[in-house]
């Protein structure tokens, strides 16, 4: 009885009656006279209840959106602000070419079909209306129209078929041009490819529901399928990671995977399987890379960084604080070491219902550092720019917070340190000064990112598969499906369409690809189909 009563308090929560008339009340008192033991309680009461509500990230902002939008709806009164207000647009009704949210021009992928007027109303001709004026050309009208079709769809050719009676010659119809050779076309191991490891979808779900569509594709031939198209697209994984090689910003994470069968080196006595995801950042492009085996993110890296050309500099590397990243680096200086803000910010962001103060502070400092980065994005700031104006406004205020985080722990002479060491809070300040120099290096160096997003979010690619197919079945399988997710996640990174990039690369000959990998690369391959060849400027 008592456990079912603990669950249902944890389960819902006390309701807070805030009644923003009377806190004004409160505030305006407070301006005259001290605040009673009362009034001060319920002060302390409504900032707390609206502190957890906005830090605590299991919960739902929408609630607290609604609350906030109605507050500003009112005056001091509590009568809503409607008069002398302009009417709210409708949301209905999006207008003539539009479909909800997305313009006609969001649908690149689409056919676009040009239907024109009869002659009497082209560009020049009298206005059939007024017929004073003439008529000018204007922008097309747009209407959206959208069809539903199975991921897989199949023709059935039927070949008309005779046997001669006396010497038992059988004379069979030609197949049309477009039948081709194969049965399965570019586009199937392209779709495939993507719904299982761009969007997580299993063989087994996306073969249940091809059978019930009448397209039958069974598990094993979807795998077949990728599994030998994987072949021919080997050298384009090759190229990009020696592109990533020699990016000037490497990020690195790694998640947990599950493989069934694995065939360990007898000397390797270590348990863990994993999936690294590996990004690049250069000048005009990114590329993700995916790794999957009994390495852990450091061993995949000190691979990949083996590719890197002698001349060029050290890259800078972002990862989180796991000692793992960098153990299998040989050269001491083979990177400029770089820590995830992120992580740390989110060690607050945990714990900032039990220590409101700290916390609020902490990430109120953080937030300002963010809306400056923010700024040299928004104004597209070279490296140079860029770290100037950090070390402008950003360094101010990490200096300010560093002696904040060392006065909080350590204290002064004056003042008494005010944070448990073994606390979470303390935990949390103790992580910020043990990695401060990397957590702060985006004020020494222009091209250093403040926080691990990106690779964080190419990493959830794994893990969706993971979530879904739970594990693969063989190392082999885990290579497969490496390389289609780094080839899908660079085009979407790039903004290029994967579908489209994919079912290219399947039409072109093995030797092509293999010979001028270069040349196919995501943000270049359709100058390679318009030229033929690409300068050395197009290559990079």
């Amino acid at each position: 009885m008592a456990a079912a009563s603990k669950k249902k308090r944890k389960g819902k929560r006390n309701k807070v009656e805030v009644d923003v008339k009377e806190l004004d009340g409160i505030l305006d008192q407070a301006v005259k006279k001290p605040l009673s033991q009362a009034e001060a309680d319920k002060l302390r009461l409504a900032i707390h209840t609206m502190a957890e509500r906005i830090l605590a990230d299991q919960r739902s902002s929408e609630k607290l959106d609604n609350m906030i939008n109605e507050v500003a709806d009112k005056d001091p009164d509590g009568k809503p602000k409607e008069e002398g207000l302009p009417p709210k647009p409708p949301r209905s009704n999006p207008g003539p070419g539009r479909n909800g949210r997305n313009g006609a021009d969001a649908y690149t992928s689409a056919t676009r079909v040009a239907i024109e007027l009869n002659t009497a109303l082209k560009p020049g001709c009298n206005c059939p209306s007024c017929l004073k004026g003439k008529l000018s050309r204007q922008k097309p009208r747009t209407l959206v129209r959208i069809k539903g079709m199975a991921p897989l769809t199949g023709t059935v050719y039927e070949r008309e078929c005779v046997r001669c009676n006396l010497c038992g010659e059988i004379f069979t119809a030609e197949a049309p041009a477009e039948a081709g050779l194969e049965k399965y076309d570019a586009s199937v191991s392209a779709m495939i490819g993507i719904l299982k490891f761009g969007y997580g979808i299993p063989y087994d779900r996306l073969g249940r529901m091809q059978k019930v569509l009448g397209i039958p594709m069974p598990p094993s031939t979807q795998y077949e399928i990728l599994e030998e198209d994987a072949i021919t697209l080997k050298p384009i994984h090759k190229e990009m990671l020696r592109r990533v090689a020699q990016a000037a910003v490497i990020h690195t994470d790694d998640t947990s995977m599950k493989i069934l069968k694995v065939k360990r080196d007898p000397e390797d006595d270590r348990t863990g399987l994993f999936t690294t995801g590996i990004v690049g950042v250069a000048s005009d492009h990114k590329i993700g890379l995916f790794f999957t085996g009994t390495k852990h993110s450091g061993e995949n890296l000190a691979a990949v960084l083996e590719e890197r050309a002698a001349e060029l500099e050290s890259p800078v590397l972002m990862c989180d604080a796991l000692s793992w990243n960098t153990s299998k680096l040989k050269a001491p200086g083979a990177v400029v070491l770089a820590h995830c803000l992120a992580h740390g910010r989110r060690r607050f962001t945990d714990i900032a219902v039990n220590f409101p103060e700290a916390c609020l502070h902490v990430l109120g400092e953080l937030a300002k550092v963010y809306g400056h980065d923010l700024t040299t994005r928004e104004q597209k700031m070279g490296l140079t720019e860029r770290l100037k104006y950090h070390r402008e406004h950003s360094r101010p205020i990490m200096k300010d917070l560093e002696k904040w985080i060392d006065l909080q722990l350590e204290g002064s002479d004056e003042v008494p340190p005010t944070c448990e060491p073994n606390s979470r809070l303390g935990d949390a300040l103790k992580y910020l000064k043990k990695h401060w120099k990397p957590l702060t290096l985006f004020l020494r160096d222009g091209k250093a990112p403040l926080d691990n997003n990106v690779c964080e979010r190419a990493i959830k690619k794994a893990v969706l598969n993971r979530k879904n197919a739970m594990f693969y079945r063989t190392i082999n399988g885990a290579q497969v499906g490496d390389l289609y997710m780094s080839i899908i996640h660079t085009c979407e990174l790039n903004g290029v369409n994967p579908f489209d990039y994919l079912v290219t690369l399947g039409q072109q000959p093995p030797e092509e690809l293999s010979d001028n990998a270069a040349a196919w690369m995501p943000w270049n391959y359709k100058c390679r189909l318009e030229n033929g060849t690409l300068s050395a400027d197009e290559k990079k």
